[in-house]
């Protein structure tokens, strides 16, 4: 019963992250996500053909039901060569139908056609150029219609590069359009960046009401010959490396187990330097830097929270969407200072929690940060505001990290002449939780850097405010003393914010002020403060060290059978689910290359199993993830042209 039951709650799971598997073994670009689409019919407002090209595996086109025929085409803005189409269908499916492309989006060339279609997921390799491409059924699997999760159309366009303008080198100087196609102000600027590359700058002019492209596609003369407005997150960001983080013992852990250290900054009040965090800026810090991870501090008191607390709110989300567009962790932090009993707050802190919550608890680049810097209050009183607003954030977000403020202005207890024994005595009790530790290398000598030593040999510890000198934020810089603390904090992989990311014009801000009232740059390496220089290459050196091997996983394939099986097939991984050993069997017809492969349900690698040649046989492989977190998992075979990919459950 308890596998039935799981098979029925995750069909629709399987079928649309099964998509995303596929779209990253194909070796060309994705072309039509987010692109005009068009349909002979919709069925309801809510299944409009744009769902099909979306990205988001959860929605879905549908046409008119009981109708032959229909189709759905998207303009992917040029000409491209096609070399392969994926369809993703939901229940209603295609049986019989053409793949088809145009350059006039009038007469239609067939590059694939199939008839007797059994629906699921159709993977085509197709040969074709055009600007349109368009799937037109002819027959009807289903007294329905026709239904895709997603119509995806993979290829490259014809003497032209993708640059992704966020991360891509593509040339300094000017760029224009070779033809009147867009309007003749339209231009680019490439700004060099020594030893990382290029970095797009800005944009000007009228292109097609596209004021803010993240993509561009250029010829060998630099004409701009597409424009692309879809959100690109570099597959190599900190999120898309690490995924969903989690605390296993003292450690913070990527979604392979491996422990890691975060590396980033901290806003300054968003009441005061709101203004600094453009576009522009980010860019800096998340291209540039290489920040992992921002942290929005959001003051309450102090002209914060209180005063409109839903426009604050709103501005916090901008800057957790800003922080995800850019692959980066967001810290959302509750910055509370006085008063200094975050108790005082709770009520608040309930309302504004729940909100981002609620609007972001889909995402798996959010830790929360409950309460900044307690003080003149005991442990126990932290622990009971901890204890009711934990279980309020878990309900809406069960799996995100969750990062509380410590005792004596977050020191563990060390300014008000207690320790970490405080917490060891009575610790929160609460998966995925870690525990805040601040200082300013300034003022906080030994007794605060062998706190800090002592108390991550015990407790999960999150640096998430520090700085080169005093706790005011401001005075001397004290670069040896911050040594001290960065190379342990590297040592124990203990991941940190500095203090703070703003051109406020005490030292500790990195960027210089303008004492003009602009607070907008310019965001380069000669309007750095020497904190600034001195912070931003902590963050850049050493490069970041983000383990995604999962060693522990064992695989030994045996013959179990000499008889030569009749055809390629994949089977059933038994049991399923499985703790946390299972098998996975294999039949190879003929003599054949054989790729085994693991994927998390993202889509993402998590091991190759198998990759060499084998003889005609069948074959058993026993898997054991012993070392993965609970979940769904793909497991993929290809076998020659034979290729099928199956689910299996690990529950731990």
């Amino acid at each position: 019963m308890y596998t039935k039951n799981l098979n029925i709650i995750f069909t629709t799971i399987v079928a649309v992250f099964v998509c995303m598997f596929i779209s990253k073994v194909a070796a060309s670009d994705l072309l039509s996500q987010e692109q005009p689409a068009f349909s002979s019919s919709d069925e309801l407002e809510s299944l409009t053909v744009d769902k099909a090209v979306d990205g988001n595996i959860s929605t879905r086109w549908a046409s008119a039901e009981g109708s032959d025929p229909e189709w759905i085409y998207v303009d992917l803005g040029v000409e491209a060569s096609i070399d392969s189409v994926v369809l993703n269908w939901e229940v209603a499916y295609g049986k019989d139908y053409e793949i088809q492309v145009s350059s006039d989006s009038s007469s239609w060339e067939t590059v694939y056609s199939i008839t007797g279609g059994d629906g699921g997921m159709d993977e085509l390799s197709v040969s074709g150029t055009g600007r349109y491409v368009r799937m037109y059924g002819t027959a009807r699997g289903t007294v329905y219609g026709y239904s895709l999760w997603e119509f995806k159309i993979y290829g490259a366009i014809d003497g032209t590069t993708m640059y992704d303008l966020k991360t891509q080198a593509i040339g300094s100087g000017y760029v224009h359009p070779s033809s009147g196609t867009y309007s003749e102000n339209v231009w680019a600027e490439i700004e060099a960046i020594p030893d990382s590359g290029w970095r797009f700058d800005r944009w000007e002019g009228d292109l097609s009401g596209n004021m803010n492209p993240t993509a561009i596609k250029m010829d060998s003369t630099k004409n701009v010959t597409a424009v692309f407005e879809q959100k690109i997150i570099p597959t190599q960001s900190p999120v898309g490396i690490n995924g969903q983080l989690s605390v296993d013992g003292l450690k913070l852990v990527n979604q392979y187990g491996n422990p890691i250290q975060l590396r980033g900054m901290s806003t300054h009040g968003l009441q005061w330097f709101w203004n600094n965090y453009t576009d522009e800026s980010l860019d800096v810090l998340a291209y540039e830097w290489g920040a992992d991870i921002l942290r929005i501090s959001m003051y309450v008191q102090e002209g914060g929270w209180e005063t409109n607390p839903d426009g604050f709110t709103a501005k916090v989300s901008t800057l957790i969407n800003k922080a995800t567009d850019r692959g980066m962790y967001a810290l959302v932090d509750w910055h509370q200072l006085e008063p200094p009993d975050p108790n005082y707050n709770l009520t608040n802190a309930i309302t504004f929690f729940t909100d981002i919550a609620t609007a972001h608890h889909a995402q798996n680049n959010i830790i929360y940060d409950i309460c900044n810097e307690p003080s003149d209050v005991s442990w126990t009183q932290i622990k009971t505001y901890a204890d009711t607003l934990i279980p309020i954030i878990r309900a809406i977000d069960p799996d995100a990290v969750i990062s509380m403020g410590t005792h004596g202005w977050s020191t563990l207890g060390v300014a008000d002449g207690k320790s970490h024994q405080d917490i060891l005595d009575n610790p929160v009790n609460f998966p995925n939780i870690m525990y805040g530790f601040h200082f300013y290398a300034g003022g906080h000598k030994k007794p605060y850097l062998d706190e800090l030593d002592k108390a991550s040999d015990v407790l999960p510890i999150f640096v998430t405010e520090w700085g080169t000198q005093w706790y005011d934020g401001d005075q001397e810089n004290d670069f040896e003393n911050s040594q001290k603390y960065i190379n342990l904090m590297a040592e124990k992989k203990i991941s940190w914010t500095n203090w703070n990311y703003s051109d406020d014009f005490r030292s500790g801000a990195v960027w210089k002020d303008p004492q003009t009232g602009a607070n907008n740059g310019p965001w380069t390496d000669a309007n750095l403060k020497p904190s600034g220089v001195w912070v931003k290459d902590k963050i850049m050196n050493p490069p970041d060290d983000f383990p995604t091997d999962v060693t522990s996983i064992s695989a030994d394939p045996t013959e179990s059978t000499t008889a030569v099986p009749d055809k390629f097939e994949l089977q059933q991984n038994y049991p399923n689910p499985f703790n946390p050993e299972t098998k996975i069997d294999f039949n190879v017809k003929e003599q054949s290359h054989v790729e085994l492969s693991i994927y998390d349900i993202n889509g993402r690698l998590i091991k190759n199993l198998i990759n060499r040649k084998y003889p005609a046989g069948s074959y058993e492989i026993k898997f054991n993830a012993k070392n993965l977190s609970s979940g769904i998992y793909f497991y993929s075979i290809k076998m020659g042209e034979y290729h099928s990919v199956k689910k299996m459950i690990l529950v731990q």
